[in-house]
C-alpha cells in the first residue's frame, strides 16, 4: 500500500469517528493528526468535501424521506465507503480535489483572531477586524481582502495560482508564507518565506514587483516600495499571530494606533506626548497594563475615561 493510500484510509477512519462523535481527547488527537502533516490535512479535507457532496447528491435524488433518510442514518463505515467510491469515480486517488465554485466569507471582530483551513491544505490566519472572501475552483484560488490583515501559508499548486486581491493590488503567491495588511488604499505585504509578486490592477504604475523572504512591500496609490529587512523584523511584524505587539523606537502615537486595532477602548495620545519614542513587547489586548507602564515609566499623565485612556505630558 502506498503512503498516500494509507493516509486516505486514516482520513476515512477519522471521519467515521467524527461522525459518531468525538470527546475532548478524541478531538485533540484528530487535531494532532491534522497538524502533523500537510498531506493528512489535505486528504481529510478532500474526503470530507466528497462526503458532503455525496450527502447533497443523495438529498437531490431522493426528495422527502426514503433513500435520503436511509443514507443519513447509515452506519458511518458505509457512508465512508460510499464517499470513497464517489471519490474514486470523480477522479481517483490523491490527484482529486473537490472544488466549490461558491465564495465563502469570513469575518473577525475587534480583538478576535481566526484560522481558516482551505480544502487545498492552505491556511489563513486572520487578524483583528478583518473581512475576506475565498473562492477555490479547478483553475484558480482567490482571496479578496476587503479590510484588515491575514497571514497566508500556501500549499503550492503550479496549475492553480493562489492570488490575494487587496484594493488595487494583486498579490500572487510563488510558493510562500506571507502577510497582507490593507488599510483603505494602502496595502502592505510581509514575506516570511518564498516569493510573491505584487501587481497594480490599473493605473500608470502597472509593473509587477517581486518580494523575497524578509522583504516588506509597501504599496500606496503612487507605487510599491520594496524594503529589505531582517528575519527579526518579519517576526516582529507578524507578532500579532501570538497576540503580541512589538515596538522598536515607535512613537507613542503610532503605538496607540496599533493598540486601538485590537481594543474597543481607545488610547488617545495628545500634545507633545505623541512624539515620545518607545520600545518593548506588549499584549495586544492588555491596554490597561500598557497605560500603567507609560504612566510610571515615562511619567506621563494618564486619565481613564469611560471609553478612552487619555495620555499627555504632565
Amino acid at each position: 500500500m502506498n503512503a498516500f493510500k494509507d493516509i486516505e484510509e486514516q482520513a476515512a477512519q477519522w471521519l467515521a469517528k467524527e461522525d459518531r462523535g468525538l470527546d475532548i481527547d478524541g478531538r485533540a488527537a484528530l487535531d494532532t493528526w491534522l497538524n502533523s502533516n500537510t498531506a493528512n490535512r489535505v486528504a481529510y479535507l478532500q474526503l470530507k468535501a466528497v462526503w458532503r457532496r455525496a450527502d447533497r447528491l443523495a438529498a437531490l435524488r431522493t426528495p422527502g424521506t426514503g433513500l435520503r433518510a436511509r443514507w443519513q442514518t447509515a452506519r458511518p463505515s458505509w457512508r465512508i465507503a460510499a464517499a470513497l467510491t464517489l471519490f474514486i469515480a470523480l477522479g481517483g486517488g490523491g490527484a482529486l480535489y473537490v472544488y466549490m465554485a461558491s465564495a465563502t466569507s469570513y469575518t473577525t471582530v475587534v480583538g478576535e483572531f481566526q484560522t481558516v483551513h482551505l480544502s487545498d491544505g492552505s491556511r489563513i490566519e486572520m487578524n483583528t477586524d478583518t473581512h475576506l472572501t475565498t473562492k477555490l475552483t479547478s483553475t484558480a484560488r482567490t482571496v479578496k481582502l476587503d479590510r484588515g490583515e491575514a497571514y497566508f501559508d500556501v500549499v503550492h499548486d503550479g496549475n492553480r495560482p493562489f492570488v490575494v486581491l487587496a484594493g488595487n493590488r494583486r498579490i500572487t503567491d510563488i510558493g510562500t508564507k506571507f502577510t497582507v495588511r490593507r488599510d483603505g488604499d494602502d496595502v502592505n505585504v510581509t514575506v516570511a518565506e518564498g516569493r510573491v509578486r505584487v501587481e497594480t490592477l490599473s493605473g500608470a504604475n502597472a509593473d509587477a514587483v517581486i518580494g523575497n523572504a524578509n522583504d516588506m512591500l509597501i504599496s500606496k496609490r503612487e507605487g510599491t516600495l520594496v524594503a529589505r529587512t531582517r528575519s527579526e523584523d518579519v517576526q516582529n511584524a507578524t507578532s500579532w499571530r501570538r497576540g503580541l505587539l512589538v515596538f522598536n523606537q515607535a512613537t507613542l502615537a503610532d503605538a496607540a494606533e496599533e493598540f486601538n486595532r485590537y481594543n474597543h477602548r481607545k488610547l488617545v495620545v495628545v500634545g507633545k506626548a505623541r512624539d515620545i519614542r518607545i520600545g518593548g513587547v506588549f499584549r495586544a489586548n492588555n491596554l490597561d497594563v500598557f497605560a500603567a507602564l507609560v504612566k510610571t515609566g515615562l511619567r506621563l499623565k494618564v486619565e481613564d475615561k469611560d471609553e478612552a485612556i487619555i495620555v499627555s505630558k504632565q
